[in-house]
């Protein structure tokens, strides 16, 4: 990874470059510059469950992603997010995605598209499709 990450991943958009679905041809590019939440990591680890070697794959160490916690500020802009999203169901990793992104400057990468369809001031989204 650079030494300053310009994109932010999810799940959906690491584990789609993971599995090289449609979509992941530019991820290369992308993946070189990006970050992933604490957050995700967890999400992550959740769906491959006991499979060790994909999730070995898909975690940041693999990838040198910068790896981003939670912390006060990041949570009081999430509840910002959720209360101006309030009509959406997000979840509390697309929350973190969103706020994560925002406050840092960070372009979203997913293959989410209840992600892709939200429009936040600050927020720039890249949709890969699977």
């Amino acid at each position: 990874m650079n030494d300053q990450a310009r994109y932010l991943v999810d799940a959906s958009g690491l584990m789609t470059w993971v599995n090289a679905g449609a979509g992941a041809d530019d991820s290369d590019d992308i993946i070189d510059s990006a970050a992933i939440s604490a957050v995700t990591l967890a999400v992550i680890a959740k769906q491959v469950g006991t499979n060790l070697e994909q999730y070995e794959v898909a975690t940041a160490l693999d990838f040198g992603l910068e790896i981003i916690p939670l912390d006060e500020p990041l949570a009081k802009t999430i509840a910002q997010i959720r209360n101006d999203t309030s009509s959406h169901t997000l979840s509390l990793e697309n929350l973190v995605v969103l706020a994560t992104g925002r406050d840092r400057g960070l372009v979203i990468v997913t293959a989410d598209p209840a992600i892709a369809a939200i429009r936040i001031d600050g927020t720039e989204v890249h949709h890969v499709r699977t």
